[in-house]
């Protein structure tokens, strides 16, 4: 069920809550749909119909019902253990989590650094992203598509960083329509930072098709694990598979060595499972902040750069402030959106 669908339906269970709890009471006899201790599923009363719904929701989500009157904020904390553990552990919302007294502290200080990270980034493109807005608020035919970083993201957490250290001077390039666009910015943009364009309408984007590996250990090809963000999904066999390229992603060293024995070359790839490299990824995140799409950056890039910043940290303060009213075993009175 998607968000928006689950949130649709909160106007009908609302509305008829009074008059199905009595008829489910009455004829059905059902019991209460969950135990707050263990969320689990026993029947479908109105409040298990409730329950089922608001599992359903992101934290955001959370906070908004909890506004719509005293009932809703009253169920929701009820069964605030379940839910949250629900969006850390299991629907695994964050891609770092920040494990703390409560369930629901895991979830601000998990939420927190989302958001840190995500600012670090958009500082990190800033200068780039204004020349740019400013180009195109003045230009019409522009012909910019979007920078690489914002068309792609991945499943698993672990990859996406490798992949990004592996591939870190790419994030950062920008998509244009054609050659003729780039040259009209040099020509017309004040702006004298070093920016990289790939124009995406190139007739000579190289077609090949990836070996097949079966080796222990190996996960698959970066490529294999893009998601493409809404819109761009017509680059995903030019652009991304050209800048992604052959990179292998492997568990261990082990593996990834015992495979390029096998070929009789080391493989280009990245390997979860290397510590030296989880120190060069940490070392290069905290140097370039760049990181691949997110919901968050999704969510704000309506927004005018400038102005994501300032959501952003209006965002931050808002968790902080829940953070510090928050007890060990207790949630504030709203989860910060």
């Amino acid at each position: 069920m998607a968000r928006a669908s689950a949130m649709e339906l909160f106007g009908f269970v609302q509305s008829g809550a009074s008059r199905l709890q009595h008829t489910v009471n009455q004829h059905l006899h059902l019991l209460s749909a969950a135990s707050p201790a263990t969320g689990h599923l026993h029947a479908l009363s109105i409040d298990g119909v409730a329950l089922l719904i608001v599992s359903f929701l992101d934290g955001e989500s959370l906070s908004r019902v909890q506004g719509v009157n005293t009932a809703w904020r009253s169920f929701i904390q009820q069964y605030k253990g379940p839910l949250y553990r629900s969006l850390v552990e299991e629907r695994r919302v964050f891609h770092t989590v920040i494990t703390s007294t409560s369930v629901f502290k895991s979830y601000l200080f998990s939420l927190r650094h989302e958001f840190d990270r995500e600012l670090a980034h958009t500082h990190a493109v800033h200068p780039t992203h204004h020349a740019l807005e400013q180009y195109c608020a003045s230009t019409e035919n522009h012909g910019f598509v979007a920078m690489f970083c914002d068309i792609i993201e991945f499943r698993d957490p672990r990859i996406a960083r490798f992949v990004a250290w592996k591939r870190q001077s790419a994030l950062s390039m920008v998509l244009a329509a054609t050659p003729d666009h780039v040259m009209n910015f040099r020509k017309r943009s004040s702006y004298v930072g070093p920016i990289t364009f790939v124009p995406v309408d190139n007739p000579l984007w190289p077609v090949f098709t990836s070996s097949s590996v079966d080796a222990p250990g190996f996960m698959g090809y970066a490529f294999d694990h893009v998601i493409m963000v809404k819109g761009y999904e017509a680059l995903k066999d030019t652009v991304v598979k050209s800048i992604l390229k052959e990179l292998m992603i492997f568990d261990t060293t082990e593996n990834a060595a015992a495979y390029g024995r096998s070929v009789g070359r080391a493989p280009y790839a990245a390997i979860l499972e290397d510590e030296d490299a989880q120190v060069q990824v940490g070392q290069a995140e905290r140097i370039s902040h760049l990181t691949f799409s997110s919901p968050l950056r999704r969510q704000l890039s309506k927004y005018p750069v400038a102005e994501r910043i300032r959501r952003m940290r209006d965002k931050i303060k808002a968790v902080d402030d829940c953070i510090a009213a928050t007890p060990n075993n207790t949630s504030c009175s709203s989860t910060p959106a």
